[in-house]
């Protein structure tokens, strides 16, 4: 059972969500200096429109009829990290969103370091070691690795991001001109909320570990959709000290299947914890 807290309401209010254990595992960030989520907007539609003339990485498919332009720095089937094909690609391209979007990183980068300071060392030390180990790949939208824009009138389908480092967080942003108080809103299933995101509110997800999508636009407008993560191979690649696991010895190999369990339980523990519980 999930405990709720400001899920619905305006935007000028935060939202946080708990799991039955006390930890906090979904927040809609606010900003309580002033109203952020405009600029916030406004950038990622600047960067939108920097892609305009890009062929996206890919348009439709099963998670919604929608184009989407996937950047950043992956570990697909090779052995070590790099950045993906389509960044390399479009380098110019790249660049020139991360610019725009730096504004929108900064800000970001407070909200997780402030409200689940664990998980951000933990994602930041993984990056940290990466970069220093391959000196051609940078994180995208560090401490995230990658970044996508999900362009066109967004309907994301239910779905877990089963590649993502599972006991992390992914960052979502809303972007576009719709009426968030009655459509398009965030559902989260396994824990039976639904969220009401306005254009440019940051809310940050355990992607991997629970159901997640977005419900239709039933009015006049356009809801866009920016997303951060980091890969799971990607940490995993740090954490064994820059190797795969097929380059484990076969003792290495059946130490690190046998610590799963540990590992879920040290990835748990680093959310943040209410003290009520």
């Amino acid at each position: 059972m999930a405990v709720l807290r400001l899920i619905r309401g305006i935007c000028r209010e935060g939202a946080e969500v708990y799991d039955a254990d006390g930890r906090l595992v979904v927040l809609r960030a606010w900003s309580p200096d002033g109203p952020t989520w405009p600029k916030v907007n406004e950038a990622l539609l600047k960067a939108v429109n920097a892609l305009e003339s890009t062929a996206p990485t890919f348009g439709g498919g099963k998670r919604g009829e929608f184009q989407a332009y996937y950047f950043g720095l992956h570990r697909g089937s090779q052995r070590d990290p790099m950045m993906s094909a389509y960044t390399r690609q479009h380098m110019d391209v790249y660049e020139g969103v991360q610019k725009i979007l730096e504004s929108v990183r900064t800000h970001v980068a407070g909200i997780f370091a402030t409200n689940f300071p664990n998980i951000y060392k933990r994602y930041a030390a993984a990056l940290d070691f990466v970069e220093d180990a391959i000196p051609d790949v940078r994180a995208a939208f560090y401490p995230f690795a990658c970044f996508a824009f999900n362009v066109g009138t967004v309907v994301c389908n239910p779905h877990k991001d089963f590649l993502n480092f599972i006991t992390g967080l992914c960052l979502i942003i809303p972007f576009g001109k719709f009426d968030h108080t009655t459509c398009c809103r965030l559902i989260v299933r396994e824990l039976g909320v639904e969220f009401e995101v306005g254009a440019g509110i940051p809310i940050l997800i355990p992607s991997a570990m629970y159901t997640h999508y977005n419900t239709l636009l039933t009015k006049a407008g356009v809801r866009q959709s920016f997303t951060a993560w980091t890969g799971g191979p990607v940490v995993q690649w740090a954490d064994l000290n820059g190797r795969s696991v097929s380059q484990l010895s076969k003792k290495e190999h059946e130490q690190y299947a046998s610590s799963l369990p540990m590992r879920l339980a040290e990835g748990l523990a680093l959310f943040p914890v209410h003290k009520g519980f």
